[in-house]
C-alpha cells in the first residue's frame, strides 16, 4: 500500500512534468524467450520485413516508445522463432494499457505525452516459451 504522501507527491510530479506513465513507468520491456530445441533465432516482423534480433534463450526488448507502429493501431507485436530442420514458431505479445498512465486522466496533457512516448502501453505477459516441430 502505497502512502498518501506518495501519491501526492507523484501527482505533483505530474503536473510538473506532465507526463505520469512516462514518469513511473517506461516505454521499453525485457521480455524472456526461451525455445525447444534452444539455439533458435527470433526475428522481428516489422510488415513484410524480418529483423534478426536475438537467440534462444534469452532477452528481447520491446520498445513501444522507438517504433512508428508501437502508437498506430497495432495491438501486439509478432516475432518468429526459427531453426533450420524445424518449422517456424511465432510469438504475439499483445499489449495492453498501463494502469499507471489513468492517472493522466487528471492531467489530460499527460495523456498525450504518455501516448507519445508509447509509456501508456506494456505488454500483457513478459515470459514466452516455444516448442518448435520439426520439419517432416
Amino acid at each position: 500500500m502505497q502512502k498518501p504522501g506518495t501519491l501526492l507527491a507523484g501527482g505533483n510530479a505530474c503536473v510538473i512534468n506532465l507526463q505520469c506513465a512516462t514518469i513511473f513507468s517506461d516505454s521499453k520491456y525485457d521480455i524472456q524467450i526461451k525455445s525447444t530445441p534452444p539455439g533458435a533465432t527470433v526475428l522481428e516482423q516489422r510488415g513484410s520485413n524480418e529483423i534478426e534480433r536475438m537467440t534462444t534463450p534469452g532477452t528481447y526488448e520491446l520498445d513501444y516508445g522507438g517504433s512508428a507502429s508501437a502508437n498506430s493501431n497495432n495491438r501486439s507485436h509478432t516475432l518468429i522463432v526459427r531453426k533450420e530442420g524445424y518449422n517456424d514458431g511465432r510469438i504475439v505479445i499483445q499489449r495492453e494499457l498501463d494502469k499507471i498512465a489513468l492517472i493522466g486522466v487528471l492531467y489530460p496533457v499527460a495523456v498525450l505525452i504518455d501516448w507519445g512516448t508509447g509509456s501508456i502501453w506494456k505488454p500483457e505477459q513478459d515470459e514466452f516459451s516455444v516448442e518448435l516441430d520439426p520439419e517432416q
